[in-house]
């Protein structure tokens, strides 16, 4: 099967079966490769700078301290 057909049988699909279909690849592919890279992330503290951009929010300063 082709691309371009598999485009045309996106198309044709109803809303219920397109949602049926994007929760599938987002969920089942994509999504558990996500979780893991930023599982590693997290744990390796490449978005350590997320939680500190949160903290001061919440603390009501600016998210980029000035330099």
């Amino acid at each position: 099967m082709s691309l371009a057909e598999i485009k045309d049988a996106v198309h044709s699909l109803s809303r219920e079966e397109l949602a049926e279909l994007t929760a599938f690849i987002l969920g089942h592919e994509e999504g558990e490769e996500w979780d893991k890279q930023m599982e590693r992330d997290a744990a390796t503290g490449k978005l350590d700078f997320l939680i500190e951009q949160a903290d001061r929010a919440e603390r009501g300063r600016p998210a980029h301290p000035a330099k």
